[in-house]
């Protein structure tokens, strides 16, 4: 454990990655997030591409709508059916590419998403094990203006929309508190929070998780 900024850290994920994704004005939270967490699950030092991965994913959505993003499900049946190769094969852009094809690939990583069961218990198990957990949320004003150390979401205000984040760390607020902080690792730039990243308070997930996965890896395609 250490302490920071006044929150005692029980775990913390943030040194497996160099860096942190911006997604800019696209709707590719879940693509950018599900897309660190997978190289994590493959122990990749280098970054796997959430282009090829929104692109995989969105042929999987329902009649879909590029503004809504990708969906847990499509983005499961993407790393299981397409897998994702490295960001070096086919970096992310900023805006949709014109024409949106991926170039000749030569190497796959697969995966696949699994639920995160008993909720918020769930996710502090998951990272109490190390492993990193995708974050479907309901998202309130205040993920918007997480300037001011230690960085904790101001969760009130009325929900209004949907994001994905990473669960990447554990903490307490108070020294001898039992957990009651997640940290999130977000695709907004580094410039958000700290580095990219900001602490959720844990009562939060009760009413505002969609959804919570883990990524379980499966064999590489050629």
């Amino acid at each position: 454990m250490s302490e920071v900024g006044g929150i005692v850290v029980q775990a913390d994920l943030r040194g497996a990655w160099t860096g942190v994704r911006d997604q800019g004005a696209r709707p590719t939270c879940l693509a950018c997030v599900v897309s660190d967490a997978h190289a994590h699950a493959h122990g990749l030092e280098h970054r796997l591409s959430a282009e090829y991965l929104f692109y995989t994913g969105f042929k999987k959505v329902p009649s879909p709508i590029v503004a809504n993003g990708l969906t847990l499900v499509a983005a499961d049946q993407a790393l299981r059916d397409d897998g994702q190769p490295s960001e070096i094969e086919w970096p992310y852009q900023p805006k949709t590419p014109d024409p949106w094809e991926p170039p000749a690939l030569t190497k796959i990583w697969r995966g696949s998403l699994d639920v995160c069961v008993d909720g918020a218990a769930g996710v502090i198990e998951s990272l109490q094990a190390g492993m990193p957990v995708v974050l479907g949320l309901r998202v309130v004003p205040g993920f918007n203006r997480v300037q001011a150390a230690p960085h904790i979401i101001d969760t009130s205000g009325k929900p209004a929309g949907g994001h994905a984040v990473l669960g990447v760390g554990l903490g307490s607020s108070v020294e001898g508190r039992s957990i009651d902080l997640v940290l999130i690792r977000n695709s907004w730039g580094f410039r958000w929070g700290t580095g990219g990243h900001a602490w959720l308070p844990l009562d939060y997930l009760k009413n505002n998780l969609v959804g919570s996965r883990t990524i379980a890896t499966l064999p590489l395609a050629a």
